[in-house]
Protein backbone atom coordinates (compact mmCIF):
# COMPACT_ATOMS: atom_id res chain seq x y z
CA UNK A 1 0.00 0.00 0.00
CA UNK A 2 1.13 3.61 -0.52
CA UNK A 3 3.38 5.03 2.19
CA UNK A 4 2.18 8.58 2.87
CA UNK A 5 4.18 11.14 4.79
CA UNK A 6 7.50 9.34 4.40
CA UNK A 7 10.71 11.33 4.38
CA UNK A 8 12.62 11.24 1.09
CA UNK A 9 16.26 12.30 0.89
CA UNK A 10 17.59 12.71 -2.66
CA UNK A 11 21.24 13.25 -3.47
CA UNK A 12 22.13 14.38 -6.98
CA UNK A 13 25.74 13.60 -7.81
CA UNK A 14 28.14 13.70 -10.71
CA UNK A 15 31.76 12.66 -11.26
CA UNK A 16 34.48 14.77 -12.86
CA UNK A 17 37.90 14.47 -11.24
CA UNK A 18 36.15 12.85 -8.27
CA UNK A 19 32.54 12.30 -7.13
CA UNK A 20 30.78 15.58 -6.45
CA UNK A 21 27.48 16.37 -4.72
CA UNK A 22 25.38 18.74 -6.83
CA UNK A 23 22.35 18.97 -4.56
CA UNK A 24 20.65 17.37 -1.55
CA UNK A 25 16.86 17.65 -1.46
CA UNK A 26 14.39 16.76 1.29
CA UNK A 27 10.86 15.73 0.28
CA UNK A 28 7.78 14.02 1.69
CA UNK A 29 5.54 11.50 -0.03
CA UNK A 30 1.91 12.44 -0.68
CA UNK A 31 -1.18 10.36 0.02
CA UNK A 32 -0.41 8.23 -3.02
CA UNK A 33 3.11 7.54 -1.76
CA UNK A 34 4.72 9.76 -4.37
CA UNK A 35 7.25 12.56 -4.20
CA UNK A 36 8.20 14.65 -7.22
CA UNK A 37 11.10 17.00 -7.73
CA UNK A 38 12.54 19.31 -10.35
CA UNK A 39 16.20 20.21 -10.50
CA UNK A 40 17.99 22.34 -13.07
CA UNK A 41 21.36 20.86 -13.97
CA UNK A 42 24.43 23.11 -14.21
CA UNK A 43 24.96 24.63 -17.65
CA UNK A 44 28.13 22.58 -18.07
CA UNK A 45 29.35 19.29 -16.68
CA UNK A 46 32.65 17.52 -17.21
CA UNK A 47 32.42 14.70 -19.74
CA UNK A 48 34.21 11.41 -19.25
CA UNK A 49 36.37 9.74 -21.93
CA UNK A 50 34.96 6.31 -21.01
CA UNK A 51 31.48 7.71 -21.75
CA UNK A 52 32.45 9.15 -25.16
CA UNK A 53 32.65 12.64 -23.70
CA UNK A 54 29.24 12.54 -22.03
CA UNK A 55 28.64 13.32 -18.36
CA UNK A 56 26.65 11.21 -15.94
CA UNK A 57 24.32 12.27 -13.16
CA UNK A 58 23.33 9.96 -10.32
CA UNK A 59 20.12 10.31 -8.34
CA UNK A 60 20.24 8.45 -5.02
CA UNK A 61 16.96 8.38 -3.10
CA UNK A 62 16.48 7.16 0.46
CA UNK A 63 12.97 6.79 1.87
CA UNK A 64 12.26 6.58 5.61
CA UNK A 65 8.73 5.80 6.79
CA UNK A 66 7.07 6.58 10.14
CA UNK A 67 8.33 3.26 11.53
CA UNK A 68 11.91 4.28 10.73
CA UNK A 69 12.18 1.63 8.01
CA UNK A 70 14.41 2.65 5.12
CA UNK A 71 14.66 1.81 1.43
CA UNK A 72 17.11 3.22 -1.11
CA UNK A 73 17.31 3.33 -4.91
CA UNK A 74 19.79 4.73 -7.42
CA UNK A 75 19.38 5.99 -10.97
CA UNK A 76 22.11 6.98 -13.45
CA UNK A 77 21.30 9.28 -16.36
CA UNK A 78 23.40 10.55 -19.26
CA UNK A 79 23.91 14.27 -19.83
CA UNK A 80 24.97 15.01 -23.40
CA UNK A 81 25.19 17.73 -26.01
CA UNK A 82 24.89 15.02 -28.69
CA UNK A 83 21.40 13.51 -28.53
CA UNK A 84 21.98 11.43 -31.67
CA UNK A 85 24.91 9.15 -32.50
CA UNK A 86 26.02 7.88 -35.90
CA UNK A 87 28.03 4.73 -36.46
CA UNK A 88 29.15 3.48 -39.88
CA UNK A 89 30.40 -0.09 -40.36
CA UNK A 90 31.60 -1.50 -43.72
CA UNK A 91 30.61 -5.02 -44.70
CA UNK A 92 34.29 -6.06 -44.66
CA UNK A 93 37.39 -4.86 -42.84
CA UNK A 94 38.45 -2.74 -45.83
CA UNK A 95 36.55 -1.44 -48.86
CA UNK A 96 37.31 -2.91 -52.27
CA UNK A 97 38.25 -0.32 -54.91
CA UNK A 98 36.20 -0.32 -58.09
CA UNK A 99 33.36 -2.35 -56.54
CA UNK A 100 30.08 -1.21 -54.96
CA UNK A 101 30.61 -1.78 -51.24
CA UNK A 102 27.90 -1.72 -48.60
CA UNK A 103 28.36 0.49 -45.54
CA UNK A 104 25.83 0.01 -42.75
CA UNK A 105 24.92 3.27 -41.02
CA UNK A 106 23.30 3.11 -37.58
CA UNK A 107 21.64 6.07 -35.87
CA UNK A 108 20.81 5.83 -32.18
CA UNK A 109 20.02 8.05 -29.24
CA UNK A 110 22.54 8.79 -26.52
CA UNK A 111 21.03 6.03 -24.36
CA UNK A 112 21.27 3.45 -27.17
CA UNK A 113 17.71 3.39 -28.53
CA UNK A 114 17.27 3.16 -32.34
CA UNK A 115 16.62 6.56 -33.92
CA UNK A 116 14.91 6.52 -37.33
CA UNK A 117 16.38 9.48 -39.22
CA UNK A 118 17.01 11.07 -42.59
CA UNK A 119 20.65 10.91 -43.68
CA UNK A 120 22.55 13.37 -45.84
CA UNK A 121 25.89 12.26 -47.28
CA UNK A 122 28.58 14.70 -48.41
CA UNK A 123 28.86 14.92 -52.19
CA UNK A 124 25.43 13.33 -52.82
CA UNK A 125 22.27 15.14 -53.77
CA UNK A 126 19.80 12.57 -52.47
CA UNK A 127 18.90 11.77 -48.87
CA UNK A 128 18.58 8.30 -47.36
CA UNK A 129 15.93 7.24 -44.87
CA UNK A 130 16.83 4.73 -42.18
CA UNK A 131 14.43 1.94 -41.25
CA UNK A 132 12.66 1.84 -37.84
CA UNK A 133 15.81 0.26 -36.36
CA UNK A 134 17.82 3.35 -37.31
CA UNK A 135 19.67 1.36 -39.99
CA UNK A 136 20.45 2.34 -43.58
CA UNK A 137 22.68 0.69 -46.18
CA UNK A 138 24.93 3.11 -48.03
CA UNK A 139 26.53 2.07 -51.35
CA UNK A 140 30.13 3.26 -51.64
CA UNK A 141 32.38 2.71 -54.67
CA UNK A 142 36.00 3.74 -54.02
CA UNK A 143 37.93 4.81 -57.14
CA UNK A 144 40.81 2.68 -58.35
CA UNK A 145 44.01 3.48 -56.49
CA UNK A 146 42.23 4.98 -53.46
CA UNK A 147 43.80 4.11 -50.13
CA UNK A 148 41.11 5.69 -47.95
CA UNK A 149 37.55 6.96 -48.39
CA UNK A 150 36.08 9.63 -46.10
CA UNK A 151 32.43 10.66 -45.83
CA UNK A 152 30.53 13.27 -43.84
CA UNK A 153 27.25 11.77 -42.63
CA UNK A 154 24.52 14.00 -41.17
CA UNK A 155 21.32 12.74 -39.53
CA UNK A 156 18.04 14.43 -38.55
CA UNK A 157 15.24 12.65 -36.70
CA UNK A 158 11.52 13.42 -36.61
CA UNK A 159 11.98 15.68 -33.55
CA UNK A 160 14.53 17.85 -35.36
CA UNK A 161 17.51 16.52 -33.41
CA UNK A 162 20.65 16.39 -35.51
CA UNK A 163 24.09 14.81 -35.55
CA UNK A 164 27.02 14.69 -37.92
CA UNK A 165 29.95 12.34 -38.13
CA UNK A 166 33.00 12.10 -40.38
CA UNK A 167 33.89 8.47 -41.11
CA UNK A 168 36.94 7.09 -42.89
CA UNK A 169 37.61 3.63 -44.30
CA UNK A 170 40.72 1.98 -45.68
CA UNK A 171 40.63 0.51 -49.17
CA UNK A 172 42.14 -2.64 -50.63
CA UNK A 173 42.86 -2.97 -54.34
CA UNK A 174 40.37 -4.71 -56.61
CA UNK A 175 42.93 -7.21 -57.92
CA UNK A 176 43.93 -8.25 -54.39
CA UNK A 177 40.64 -8.09 -52.52
CA UNK A 178 37.04 -9.20 -52.96
CA UNK A 179 33.66 -9.08 -51.26
CA UNK A 180 31.55 -12.06 -50.23
CA UNK A 181 27.82 -11.67 -49.62
CA UNK A 182 24.97 -14.01 -48.82
CA UNK A 183 21.40 -13.28 -49.84
CA UNK A 184 20.19 -13.55 -46.23
CA UNK A 185 21.57 -13.30 -42.72
CA UNK A 186 19.65 -16.26 -41.25
CA UNK A 187 18.67 -19.59 -42.85
CA UNK A 188 16.64 -22.62 -41.86
CA UNK A 189 17.72 -26.19 -42.41
CA UNK A 190 17.12 -27.31 -46.00
CA UNK A 191 17.15 -23.78 -47.45
CA UNK A 192 19.56 -22.77 -50.21
CA UNK A 193 22.32 -20.22 -49.65
CA UNK A 194 23.02 -17.79 -52.48
CA UNK A 195 26.62 -16.56 -52.32
CA UNK A 196 28.08 -13.69 -54.35
CA UNK A 197 31.78 -12.85 -54.64
CA UNK A 198 32.78 -9.46 -56.09
CA UNK A 199 36.31 -8.58 -57.11
CA UNK A 200 38.56 -7.73 -60.04
CA UNK A 201 41.02 -10.62 -59.92
CA UNK A 202 40.89 -13.66 -62.20
CA UNK A 203 41.91 -16.20 -59.61
CA UNK A 204 39.28 -18.78 -58.63
CA UNK A 205 37.30 -18.35 -55.42
CA UNK A 206 37.16 -21.34 -53.07
CA UNK A 207 34.34 -21.59 -50.55
CA UNK A 208 34.35 -23.81 -47.47
CA UNK A 209 31.17 -24.46 -45.47
CA UNK A 210 31.97 -25.10 -41.83
CA UNK A 211 29.75 -26.56 -39.12
CA UNK A 212 30.98 -26.59 -35.51
CA UNK A 213 34.47 -25.77 -36.78
CA UNK A 214 34.54 -28.69 -39.24
CA UNK A 215 34.54 -28.34 -43.04
CA UNK A 216 31.48 -30.09 -44.47
CA UNK A 217 31.45 -28.73 -48.05
CA UNK A 218 34.18 -27.29 -50.31
CA UNK A 219 33.32 -25.58 -53.58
Amino acid sequence: QPVAGADVLVDIRTTDVEPRLLARLNLKTDAAGRAALEYELPSSLVGRPQSSGDAEVQLIAQVTDSGDQQEAARLVRTVTARPLRIEAVPETDSLVAGVVNQVFVFVRTADGRPAPATLTISGRNETIQTDPRGLAVLPVTPPQGAKTVSLNVAARDADGQTASQRVSFTCGQQSENFLVRTDRAVYRGGESVSLTALGGGREPVFVDLLQDGQTVVTA
